[in-house]
């Protein structure tokens, strides 16, 4: 910057957006012009910077420029405001800036010795300008304004203790013309809901008739008069952030305007640090401490009255007040009128503080005060003094550790190392706004400490978007933390580990802080949830679920959910390993938990897809306000792959209809029930997960669920599929031929109904805790139609190849039926057979046996043997033609040849038109009995194979094809039906 000095001071223009600039005057009247031109420019400037107060606008810099200053305003405006060319055509000088650094007074950024009066706006003196032009500051000492060294520019900027902007020119008379531009400006005030007792206030009062002594030795006194206090202090959040708050005045009004004839509030101290040691608050939060205000008892009545009225209860209603916040200039804003008053008469009596408190963990060198309003009574108290305890003990203790009171007796403090880990106790006497008085012996035990970490924070790698890739977790193998969460010692875990090497992290650590690292590792001193001396609840170290979980208020429940633990930095394998793992189960109801509202499972687990950030404390053990290390993990956890996939089994298939939708076609097992029928279904074969050998079932299987997507008139359905209730109570060792009737879905219809396809929904739970899509409704995509099919309709019912066309014999027109020259599969394709037969040693083997290959008639029955030959199963018709046959039926005679032991039927004489059928039992082998005329059901010598003979009648003509259809049903009455030609050849 230029250092030039003018002979005659002239006065700065103020350049919105710009810079002005002036030239050299060559001419005494252009100087005079230029000089009126300049009058008018400034008053011009100062009008233009008390307009943007007007609107609101406060300043948030303010810097020296070349021959000025540069004001910046909180809308980004700047404004220049420079000296101006004067006699001579020489420079005008720099602007000067001063500002408070480190509490002294700076001037164009350079510390002074001078200090800067501490303490609120009210407390404080301003800088002034000496009539020489020189700055003056507050001389606490002398008690007056001193002149400094420092020369005051044309145009200069002192900032004032409460950060307000006092800018000054000074015009060429000797005049200057200044204006004050405030440093924030107040945009709105709130009462901090965690201190949310202000809903419900108490207003004390006290009579004091008479003096009242005091103190340990009756060395103070109360005056007599009427006192009055609010039982509280209260909290308030400031906006914006930067705001001096003790540069405004706090009252209660109600919504008339009106406030009762007392002061609530002393000035306004930051929520953290000591109090009156700065006057901003970084984070907007302010601590109004309650005033007590005094008046004369002899206007009792009076001031009695006037407070009721300030407070009146109409109908039990009291008065719903706003909390006001006014500044110098008389500008306000309020809260919203959410707080109510009640006036009490105090109650306190005679030693009636009887609460006792431990302060642990006050450093050495630090002043602590009492918080008295938290202790019984505490809201009533005027007056009280500390002072150490008088035990002998305790006294030499305190001069050994240098432990004392503040000179007003409202602190305390220890001053020599010798304190840490040390107690000492402190006494307490005082009076309440009534005029009893108390007193406390050993009222405090204080644990002093010293400072030996620094407070850190590691980010540790994010588990994001990882799978939910829990294991099953038995319940031997749980701690008792998390067994202790489950409704009932069977119910499942599931639990997911994530580690995390913290090697690099902990090598930061100073020697001094890995000594402390190693004693909480070694005690596990790791919190989530904790208070200053890790006893309870502190803050959440949980955070997230999208607002959902603090919503429900389970964050702090699911906190309760996850294990960590770190490794030793000198352990033998994985040193300094954080493990920490997530548990879930489908037994976790937030709505068991007290005070918890959350009315479902899924509301006491992780959710899917939401972010959350878990803070581990690695926390002093001697010291527990104070963290070696504070570790964050963000985590976010995603569905995993589905394990479970859809497989065809012995009487499940899937298929696709003519549109291409989804077909599992399940062919049940049935039993009558009275006029109706039950049709099970062997779902578990239709998914992977449960075609191994059924020696167990897997265990994300079970939450597979199902459940019927429309309401079918007709058919009751109980769709309860799931595997953990379709399979669990089945035998171990489940086969296809299980008891059906442990299935528990099955559809109820009418014997004869046909095929019903109901639409299905499925679901796939994961762990029974996560939906295999979150909040997208019906999962359309998952969708397929389920068939309840029969067995026997949907089987494919031929002749062998090659037997399709059959010749009868001739003469007696017949031709012999039996499994041999049937080719009947099921739809998986397994061979099934309508007839008895007889196996390898020539015994008679059952149509029932035969058919366990491929499933149990007794849970898939169709028509007995016997009722095979009825003959309205039987049609018939000329291949080529149109004529129809009807049916009748014949018994078989048999006989054996002597020689051989063969054994054969006989038929009789074919009928004239209607076409014959004979049944052929299955019989076993026999010794040989030569001569003997057999009846095969009681005494063969060769085996019978049983089946059917087709005869036909006379009236067919040689070579004409006869097409006979032979219709098959089952116990539901579904049909299918076997199909071949007969042909007579004479």
């Amino acid at each position: 910057m230029n250092k030039k000095y003018l002979s005659v001071i002239l006065f700065g223009a103020l350049m919105l957006g710009t810079t002005g600039t002036f030239t050299s005057c060559k001419d005494y009247d252009d100087d005079i012009n230029n000089l009126q031109t300049q009058i008018t420019a400034n008053a011009d400037a100062i009008k233009k910077l008390q307009d943007l107060v007007g609107e609101g606008k406060w300043v948030t810099s303010v810097v020296g420029i070349e021959n000025g200053i540069k004001v910046t305003m909180n809308d980004g405006t700047t404004a220049d405001i420079l000296g101006i060319n004067g006699e001579d055509g020489k420079d005008g000088k720099d602007g000067t800036v001063v500002t408070i650094i480190d509490g002294f007074w700076a001037f164009d950024g350079v510390k002074s010795e001078y200090p800067a009066v501490p303490g609120s706006a009210s407390e404080a003196h301003e800088i002034k300008i000496s009539e020489d032009g020189y700055w003056m500051i507050w001389d606490t000492e002398k008690g007056e304004y001193v002149t400094t060294t420092y020369a005051v520019a044309p145009v200069s900027a002192a900032q004032n203790s409460n950060g307000s902007w006092t800018i000054t020119i000074k015009n060429a008379d000797g005049t200057t013309s200044s204006i004050n531009i405030p440093a924030t400006a107040l945009a709105s005030i709130q009462i901090d809901d965690q201190n949310a007792y202000h809903y419900y206030m108490t207003y004390w009062y006290g009579v004091v008739n008479e003096d009242v002594k005091w103190g340990w030795n009756e060395e103070e006194t109360m005056d007599a008069g009427f006192y009055s206090k609010l039982d509280q202090d209260v909290r308030v959040l400031l906006n914006p952030a930067g705001v001096h708050g003790d540069s405004y005045t706090y009252t209660l009004k109600n919504s008339n305007g009106d406030e009762a004839p007392v002061t609530f509030f002393k000035t306004a101290v930051p929520y953290t640090g000591a109090a009156l040691t700065r006057t901003t608050s970084s984070n907007g939060l302010w601590v109004l401490p309650a005033e007590i205000t005094k008046n004369p008892a002899s206007d009792i009545e009076t001031l009695r009255r006037e407070l009721y009225l300030s407070f009146k209860e109409n109908d039990g209603e009291a008065y719903r007040l706003a909390l006001e916040a006014s500044d110098a200039q008389g500008n306000t804003v309020r809260t919203e009128y959410t707080n109510s008053v009640t006036l009490e008469k105090a109650t306190a009596t005679k030693n009636a503080l009887v609460s006792v408190s431990s302060e642990y963990y006050c450093l050495i060198g630090q002043t602590y005060y009492p918080e008295i309003n938290n202790w019984n009574y505490g809201g009533q108290v005027y007056k009280y003094k500390l002072r150490l305890n008088q035990d002998p003990t305790n006294l030499r203790r305190a001069e050994v550790y240098g432990a004392t009171v503040t000179p007003d007796a409202q602190g305390y403090l220890a001053t020599k190392e010798a304190g840490i880990y040390n107690p000492i106790s402190y006494d307490i006497c005082g009076v309440f706004i009534n005029g009893e008085t108390f007193v406390r012996q050993n009222a405090i035990r204080v644990y002093f400490t010293n400072e030996m970490t620094t407070d850190r924070t590691w980010d540790a790698e994010a588990i994001n978007k990882k799978p939910l890739d829990a294991k099953l977790v038995k319940s031997s193998e749980l701690s008792a933390f998390i067994s202790g969460q489950l409704n009932n010692p069977t119910d499942k875990v599931f639990a997911y580990t994530y580690t995390y090497d913290l090697s690099e992290q902990v090598a930061e650590l100073s020697d001094t802080e890995k000594l402390v690292w190693d004693q909480a590792i070694d005690r596990q001193m790791i919190r989530s949830l904790r208070d200053d001396y890790g006893r309870g609840l502190y803050g959440n170290g949980l955070i997230g679920g999208e607002g959902e979980n603090n919503a429900s208020n389970v964050n702090e429940l699911m906190n309760r959910h996850m294990t960590w633990s770190i490794n030793a930095r000198n352990a033998s394998k994985d040193p300094n390993l954080l493990t920490v793992t997530f548990y879930v189960s489908d037994s976790w109801d937030a709505a068991q938990y007290t005070n918890y509202n959350a009315t479902n499972i899924y509301d006491a687990n992780f959710k899917l897809n939401n972010a959350y950030q878990l803070t581990l404390y690695v926390v002093d053990p001697e010291n527990e306000t104070k963290n070696v290390a504070e570790i964050v993990l963000p985590f976010e956890f995603t569905q995993p792959t589905l394990d479970i996939t859809r497989d065809t089994g012995n009487f499940t298939q899937w298929t696709t209809d003519a549109n291409g939708e989804e077909v599992l076609m399940a062919y049940g097992a049935y039993k009558e029930n009275g006029a109706n029928w039950n049709m099970y279904l062997p779902l578990y074969e239709a998914f992977k997960a449960w075609t191994k050998e059924y020696t167990e079932w897997d265990d994300n299987a079970e939450y597979y669920t199902l459940e019927k997507n429309v309401d079918d008139s007709g058919y009751s359905v109980l769709m309860g599929a799931t595997a953990k209730n379709d399979a669990k109570s089945l035998n171990p060792n489940l086969k296809y031929s299980t008891n059906w009737a442990d299935w528990n879905t099955y559809v109820v219809t009418n014997k004869g109904a046909a095929e019903k396809i109901i639409p299905v929904k499925t679901t796939y739970s994961h762990y029974g805790v996560y939906p295999e899509k979150l909040f997208t409704g019906g999962n359309t995509d998952n969708q397929f139609n389920l068939v309840y099919a029969s067995l026997l309709k949907n089987s494919s019912m031929k002749m062998a190849d090659g037997k399709e066309t059959l010749v009868v014999n001739t003469g007696t027109h017949d031709v012999f039926i039996s499994n041999e020259i049937l080719n009947l599969t099921t739809p998986m394709k397994g061979k099934f057979f309508l007839f008895d037969g007889i196996d390898a040693d020539g015994k008679k083997v059952e149509r029932k046996t035969l058919n366990e290959a491929s499933f149990n008639e007794d849970q898939r029955g169709f028509m007995t043997v016997a009722d095979l030959f009825n003959t309205a199963n039987f049609t018939a018709k000329a291949k080529n033609g149109a004529t129809t046959y009807t049916f009748t039926t014949g018994t078989i005679g048999w006989s054996i040849e002597p020689e051989t032991g063969k054994v054969s039927y006989t038929v009789g004489t074919p009928d004239a038109t209607r076409i014959t059928i004979y049944e052929v039992p299955a019989a076993s082998k026999r010794p040989a009995n030569t001569g003997e005329v057999l009846d095969p059901s009681t005494t063969m010598v060769g085996a019978v194979t049983g089946g059917i003979v087709i005869q036909l009648p006379t009236s067919v003509a040689d070579q004409e094809e006869v097409e006979i259809t032979l219709t098959v049903k089952d116990d539901l009455g579904f049909s299918n039906a076997l199909k071949f030609v007969v042909k007579k050849i004479q």
